[in-house]
């Protein structure tokens, strides 16, 4: 009603599969039920949700999803069957995306496999997106920091910002910040993820030092703050783009200084 999203499943929401669930079963029977996720359940909804999962309808089936399980109620936890679902390897996520999108190069299958880290569903978006050649431009144009060039910069912003963009603009923040999300990881890990565009090893050989990192983990979480601004005050998405480049531009320069 507010034409916004909500960002937690609230117990209304969970009382209403009452409703569902006194509907009578279509062909097999089965009435299937999702939560998706049950990490964004209130306390009061997993409580809800508790009392329906201790006696649940007859030949239902409920498929409770979660990013951390060991947050759920340990109540809930008790009465479900855990299945553990990790990424798909380069074989089988190959397969899988080419069976929905046949047209896709598979010279491109290895890096979208890398950038959607084995997820089926984001390869197709990258894969429909331009996500792989955008993460080309964007690494070209970060390729030389601290120093980036601003033709280059400018044209890049224009473009993202123009009407009809907006996907590639959220797609090319959405790309920045798993770089530096799994830069940072395989720094502090010491075990840095695979090369997907030439020069990408050094690049991250040179910034992402390990004495620098909580820098990076600032910039990331400052960018990651910019676009939700940028989304909630709608605001330019040309000085947008640029004043994040600039947040990268001040990080890698500290990484530059700690080299020297």
């Amino acid at each position: 009603k507010t034409k916004r999203i909500k960002t937690a499943l609230t117990v209304d929401e969970v009382r209403n599969l009452n409703e569902f669930f006194a509907l009578s079963a279509g062909v097999g029977g089965w009435r299937i039920c999702l939560i998706d996720t049950a990490d964004d359940m209130t306390i009061e909804a997993a409580n809800a949700l508790l009392k329906t999962l201790e006696e649940p309808p007859e030949k239902s089936l409920f498929l409770v999803l979660a990013h951390a399980p060991g947050r759920l109620l340990p109540t809930i936890r008790s009465r479900c069957r855990r299945l553990n679902l990790r990424p798909l390897g380069g074989r089988a996520f190959a397969a899988a995306v080419l069976a929905q999108a046949p047209d896709i190069a598979e010279s491109t299958l290895g890096a979208l496999a890398q950038l959607a880290q084995g997820s089926v569903g984001r390869g197709l978006q990258l894969a429909g997106g331009g996500g792989f050649e955008l993460y080309q431009e964007m690494l070209g144009l970060l390729a030389n920091l601290p120093t980036v060039d601003m033709l280059i910069a400018t044209d890049m912003a224009n473009r993202l910002s123009r009407r009809g963009a907006e996907n590639e603009f959220a797609l090319f923040f959405d790309l920045l910040l798993n770089w530096i999300q799994s830069a940072v990881t395989g720094a502090a890990r010491q075990c840095p993820p695979p090369e997907i565009v030439a020069g990408e090893e050094t690049l991250r050989r040179n910034l992402f030092t390990p004495e620098f990192l909580s820098g990076w983990v600032d910039a990331w979480s400052s960018l990651r703050q910019l676009k939700e601004k940028s989304d909630a005050l709608h605001l330019d998405k040309k000085q947008t783009f640029m004043q994040a480049l600039r947040i990268v531009q001040l990080v890698s320069a500290g990484a530059a200084r700690k080299i020297a």
